[in-house]
């Protein structure tokens, strides 16, 4: 039929005229092109999605000639809205927020992301007064209030959503639950694919690129959900390895779903929302299953309730189960509320009103070793209480919890129980020196006697952490990662160094430009006798620096030293030992130069590099010779120097909110009558 055809048309084109057979090919080109342009763009829009106006921004460029960028506009600018310059991204992070400090945690897992194809929508929750006006509205500028560092403030992909506390009779002035708020984003979303994250959640580096892994391979999917990883839950991973199907309280906000089956509107009862129960992401799931809509449970585990510091500088997402598929399945209950999670609510509600919060007591409080630092941690509790971290403590009974950061100070026999904040070298090796104090971990039963019987262990180094828990003596949940930050003071708002410089018994005291404080060991004191020749080495280049090494020096007097001193420097009492940060931090939030001896912990080490001076033991005189030589770099790290102790002291308070939502797991250490 076709060989037919064709000889058909080749008899009638050869004795057609010359111009009509040309005409008659034109059309025959015109309308084979239209054909192929009409099937591309049909096969892109089923690849890519395109919504309408996508596919009539496109028409206009393929009609106007591409120099007329111009025309292009104008020609559609009357039915349609400004093009962004920006792509429209794959994935848009919803984030409920109280302001609360882990919120940086939170942001900065994101910017490490690898696929960069992402938007976040944080969603300040509950604000009252001044802080936002009456109606709820979005902002791509950081609020004030935020207290979030530059980085973070100068990031396009985030925008903020204020939203007021709630205004009806029943619950006024307090903040929308979590299911509620995450909702009142969905509007704003321009986006294929929405995913959730808690503002003391993090999420891996490849969470983008494993979820444009795991569409490609179940591209029906509507609704992945990821494994969690959990360190203080009952199972580490959420759900668990060996879980294909959905069940409750095994479900938590690990997922994605397409902005395309989002009740957007609140309109829309075919499309899915949040509810206002207590496991609002379960129930959401539900929805996606009872619309029809089929989900991908991972076997990636992309999502870190409550990350401490060795995860966030190493995030990648781990291969924990098997992948599996839930198909959808339309179901007229698919939006009930199961009664477990309304009963589970009102529990709750009931324990947090009669629960008794404990009472802390800190028996070293006027110790010239420990006395700021405990006014420093009485102030970060303070806050930690505010912010919630006590929400979930059920004890009916009042408690009394010693603090003690001595390994050596007495407890009181009247404590129900105690937590040490562990300040020893631990990792350090053994040392004769008696002017060291603590000689060693293994040489001293009674400290390692002590630490056993904690209610809990605050330990301020990682390295330190996993040595504690290597040593098969101590629960998980017993050893907790607390930063120092939470002790140290905040001596800069106090303006600290003007206040003791006016007094006469400082106006008389003789200074140096260098300083060592701290007990002289053997090692120390070589140390004190290479730095101070190196700094007379100085004169000889027209520089006129003095140092001193200072013993048996507390209180004013020190703080005077310390306050004349242009740059301190630390070093180890022993080989082996972790970053001083005792005495780093409250340095720090002097604006002091700091030069430091490598320690035994290089996540710590990685952390403090940006704003110290790092080096061998041997090399330090030689790193005070070239800082005291040069003036800009002399500056710039005691400019730095407060800005990073601000921060610092920001991030610390996640650790010591998740130690004391943890402190309920340490019950069993307590007399029966507690237990």
């Amino acid at each position: 039929w076709l060989s037919r055809l064709s000889t058909v048309v080749h008899e009638q084109l050869a004795i057609m005229p010359a111009m009509t057979r040309l005409g008659l090919m034109s059309c025959l080109q015109l309308f084979l092109l239209g054909i192929i342009f009409g099937l591309s763009l049909h096969s892109i829009a089923k690849v890519h999605k395109l919504t309408s106006t996508q596919k009539r921004i496109m028409l206009a460029s393929f009609v106007e000639p591409r120099t007329s960028a111009t025309r292009i506009t104008t020609s559609i600018s009357t039915t349609l809205p400004p093009v962004s310059d920006e792509p429209e991204p794959f994935v848009a992070f919803i984030i409920p927020t109280l302001a609360r400090p882990s919120l940086i945690t939170a942001l900065e897992s994101l910017i490490a992301q690898t696929d960069r194809s992402w938007r976040a929508i944080v969603i300040v929750n509950g604000l009252t007064g001044d802080a936002v006006p009456s109606e709820t509205y979005l902002t791509e500028s950081m609020p004030a209030f935020l207290l979030l560092p530059e980085a973070l403030r100068q990031e396009r992909r985030v925008k903020y959503l204020l939203l007021g506390a709630h205004r009806r009779k029943m619950q006024a002035g307090k903040p929308y639950t979590p299911g509620l708020v995450r909702n009142k984003a969905f509007s704003s979303l321009k986006s294929e694919w929405v995913a959730f994250l808690d503002d003391d959640d993090a999420v891996t580096s490849d969470y983008v690129e494993v979820l444009r892994e795991e569409v490609m391979i179940a591209s029906r999917a509507q609704a992945v959900l990821f494994r969690m990883r959990c360190n203080e839950c009952l199972t580490t991973y959420i759900p668990p390895p060996n879980f294909t199907t959905l069940e409750l309280h095994y479900v938590g906000i690990s997922f994605a779903v397409r902005a395309s089956i989002l009740n957007v509107t609140g309109l829309n009862k075919h499309r899915i929302m949040f509810d206002d129960s207590a496991c609002e992401h379960f129930t959401l799931m539900k929805q996606v299953v009872g619309s029809g809509h089929d989900v991908m449970i991972s076997s990636r585990a992309t999502y870190l309730v409550k990350p401490d510091i060795r995860e966030i500088l190493s995030q990648r997402s781990a291969e924990v189960g098997i992948r599996s598929y839930i198909t959808g399945k339309h179901s007229e209950n698919s939006s009930a509320i199961p009664r477990e999670c309304v009963k589970r609510a009102r529990h709750m509600h009931i324990h947090r009103k009669h629960n008794r919060l404990p009472t802390f007591i800190f028996p070293e409080q006027g110790s010239i070793f420990f006395d700021q630092n405990i006014r420093a941690l009485n102030s970060s509790l303070a806050a930690a209480v505010a912010e919630g971290c006590f929400d979930s403590w059920f004890f009916p009974v009042a408690l009394d919890i010693v603090i003690v950061f001595s390994h050596s100070h007495p407890l009181p026999p009247e404590a129900d129980a105690y937590i040490q904040f562990q300040m020893e070298q631990v990792m350090a090796s053994e040392t004769e020196d008696a002017a060291a104090g603590f000689r060693g971990w293994s040489s001293n039963p009674q400290y390692q006697d002590r630490l056993a019987k904690a209610f809990q262990i605050w330990e301020w180094s990682p390295r330190q952490v996993q040595y504690l828990l290597q040593t098969k003596r101590f629960a998980s949940h017993a050893v907790q990662y607390v930063p120092l930050w939470v002790a140290s003071p905040d001596w800069a708002k106090e303006s600290t160094c003007q206040r003791v410089l006016e007094q006469p018994s400082c106006a008389s005291m003789r200074g140096s430009n260098v300083l060592f404080f701290g007990a002289i060991t053997k090692n120390r004191r070589e140390l004190c006798m290479a730095v101070d020749a190196a700094m007379h080495s100085l004169a000889g280049f027209g520089h006129h620096v003095t140092s001193e090494c200072a013993q048996h020096v507390f209180g004013d007097d020190l703080m005077c030293k310390v306050c004349k001193a242009d740059v301190i420097w630390i070093d180890h009492s022993r080989s082996g030992a972790v970053l001083e940060v005792h005495r780093i931090n409250p340095l720090l939030t002097l604006g002091k130069a700091v030069v430091a001896a490598k320690s035994n912990d290089d996540i710590i080490d990685r952390l403090y590099e940006e704003v110290i001076v790092l080096a061998e033991p041997i090399a330090i005189p030689r790193a005070l010779v070239r800082l005291m030589s040069n003036q800009t770099a002399l500056t710039h790290l005691q400019r730095s120097a407060r800005e990073f102790a601000t921060m610092m002291q920001l991030a610390s308070r996640p650790h010591l909110c998740r130690a004391l939502k943890t402190l309920g797991l340490g019950l069993h250490t307590l007399s029966p009558r507690f237990s």
